[in-house]
């Protein structure tokens, strides 16, 4: 039997009481629909012609589990002071992997459209198949949507206890020449997703080649220029040395001493947060040294330096490459990673500011702080994980500006969710937050509006008694973890690591302080598959009653 579709209802109202009458009219709707009958998708339904301030958002599947929604009030509501801007932000390589957007791939034929005919074009360059590299086993329903353990959390998944070793393909896609054409391909087809849902651009910024998708997004480059001068880019790439890149928890300025003749600055991506790149033995000394001085650091997933000298010999032939290619002044703004500013007609139109971008560091810290100007933009990371994301949201915020809405469309490796709830949970966030949209692209909700008595809402489920007081305790000490970690004044049980700020360098921070306040050492992996609060107490405990993790 196959699971109902996705489903993303849109309300809208010019008052609160208005919108409860509609609210009421979409669960007797649904109350007399069967399930196979329920549209897959998004549906608007504003109230009056024009959209109100009052908005809601439910996502389902199907009536029965529309209805248990209301009745559990898992909806979004709220009402903004004015409609307000979406900013989308392009990751660079680090957190791509095999079968990314699958599940769109399968659901959403805005996506699959972009990735087919980037393929078609993209073969002669790369002399095979990009979607064999993207989905090696095919587009199955089974593929298609990750499996998600019954009976609650899989502790044992979670726990690291069935971690798989990394296979041939995602080995295949780790090849740089391969996996920037693939990362471009899925983040612009995610793009169009999103433009095929009415969202409205207002402005762009990519990390790295994240960059590239802004740029033909916004016209300086047509989709198969594009996509031709990524993979002939990366295929030259692929002739240098290989190198490594290091996270580095520490402000770019105490780094830059420690990097000597051979490490290079290659990004600056937050006040305490410096990436550096280089040879790889260069790169293992460095994190010994910051190892021994415990300062948290990550290595990134790279077979390259990016961003550092080891780049320079690509100048002169990424010139000469672009110099065939015709360039256009932006249509939509974005932001240069080379100066951290809104890029010009006259960069986005010189060929030696694609060689340059390859070897200076990306300054992203300073292209945030030249969005943050504007308090109205809602950030939407347009790509896997959600490592913008939590930079976005670690930015220092102003008292007098409103709600920073930072959301991610699609999901890290690590989590379960289906691919089009993870996209379309995000659209209904943006639509309470007051976001722009196009109506026209979205069917019209069909709703009776005339008022009707609203069915009583279920009882929520209360939380069995046994072991409630270690379990609130638990939460209590973990809350106050996070709040030292993510400078967060208020945590409630279903709050979300990665929606607070938290990004892999900070959950290795909160993995040390968990085994000094719980004698427990909880994985990495288990902090992106219980990211909540509830959900990260939960698998401590459990850790707790085992006596501990079984891999030191």
């Amino acid at each position: 039997m196959h699971p109902c579709p996705w489903t993303l209802a849109l309300l809208s109202a010019g008052s609160a009481s208005a919108l409860d009458v509609s609210i009421r009219a979409f669960r007797s709707h649904l109350a007399s629909t069967s399930p196979d009958d329920v549209r897959a998708g998004v549906g608007l339904h504003p109230v009056a012609p024009e959209l109100g301030p009052h908005r809601f958002a439910l996502l389902f599947q199907g009536a029965e589990d529309g209805l248990a929604a209301l009745g559990a009030d898992r909806a979004l509501r709220g009402s903004p002071a004015s409609e307000r801007t979406a900013v989308l932000m392009f990751p660079g390589l680090g957190d791509h992997y095999v079968n990314m957007g699958l599940g769109l791939y399968a659901s959403e034929p805005a996506f699959r459209e972009v990735v087919d005919h980037a393929a078609d074009i993209l073969q002669p360059e790369l002399g095979l198949d990009l979607r064999t590299v993207l989905y090696p086993e095919g587009v199955t329903p089974a593929a298609a949507s990750p499996p998600v353990p019954k009976g609650g959390i899989d502790l044992r998944s979670m726990l690291g206890r069935s971690r798989q070793k990394r296979t041939p393909a995602d080995e295949r896609l780790s090849e740089t020449r391969l996996a920037q054409p693939a990362l471009f391909v899925i983040e612009y087809a995610l793009a169009r997703t999103w433009q095929s849902l009415g969202l409205r651009v207002g402005a762009m910024i990519g990390y790295s080649v994240g960059e590239y998708v802004a740029a033909c997004l916004a016209g300086v480059l047509s989709f198969e220029d594009s996509l031709t001068l990524i993979a002939r880019r990366a295929a030259l790439i692929d002739g240098l040395p290989r190198g490594a890149m290091l996270a580095v928890a520490l402000p770019h300025e105490a780094v830059v001493p420690m990097l000597g003749e051979h490490l290079s600055l290659s990004a600056i991506n937050g006040p305490e947060l410096t990436v550096v790149a280089g040879p790889p033995e260069a790169i293992d000394a460095l994190e010994k040294r910051l190892a021994a001085e415990e300062t948290p650091v990550r290595r990134v997933q790279t077979t390259h330096a990016f961003h550092s000298t080891m780049l320079t010999p690509m100048i002169e032939p990424m010139t000469k490459l672009l110099a065939h290619y015709t360039l256009a002044p932006p249509r939509i703004p974005y932001i240069s990673n080379v100066t951290g500013a809104p890029i010009t007609a006259a960069e986005a139109t010189d060929p030696g500011y694609f060689a340059a971008h390859m070897c200076r560091p990306v300054r992203f810290a300073e292209g945030l702080a030249a969005l943050m100007q504007d308090p109205q933009n809602l950030y939407v990371e347009v790509g896997p994980g959600q490592t913008l994301s939590s930079l976005a949201l670690g930015y220092p915020k102003s008292g007098a500006a409103p709600e920073r809405v930072v959301l991610q469309s699609m999901r890290h490796v690590y989590d379960a969710q289906a691919d089009q709830a993870v996209l379309l949970r995000a659209l209904g966030r943006l639509w309470v937050a007051g976001v722009v949209l196009d109506r026209e692209r979205l069917p019209p909700l069909p709703l009776r509006l005339e008022p009707e008595a609203a069915p009583a809402q279920a009882a929520s489920a209360r939380p069995a008694e046994g072991g409630a007081d270690r379990a609130a305790q638990t939460e209590r000490e973990l809350a106050a973890l996070w709040a030292k970690l993510l400078s967060a004044d208020e945590i409630g049980p279903n709050d979300h690591f990665f929606e607070l700020g938290g990004n892999s360098l900070v959950a290795t921070r909160l993995r040390t302080r968990i085994v000094k306040t719980f004698r427990v050492d909880l994985p990495l992996q288990a902090v992106y598959q219980a990211p909540t609060l509830r959900e990260m107490a939960l698998t401590i405990d459990a850790l707790i009653e085992r006596g501990g993790s079984e891999e030191p």
